[in-house]
């Protein structure tokens, strides 16, 4: 796919995209930050995502 799109200029950045690949079942805190907001982070992430799959 890469080769049958590439017009033979320089390649700044490639990125692959997946999704639904398996059950989000836990999370994994980071050492240096505080667990409270990680926490949080990832709730309104998770509010975030369902109201994106309510929109699609």
């Amino acid at each position: 796919m890469f080769r049958k799109n590439w017009d033979g200029q320089a390649v700044r950045n490639i990125a692959v995209y997946s999704n639904k690949l398996s059950p989000d079942t836990g999370q994994q805190l980071d050492l240096f930050s505080q667990p409270t907001q990680q926490i949080r982070h990832n709730q309104l992430n998770r509010v975030i995502d369902d109201i994106h799959q309510w929109l699609h």
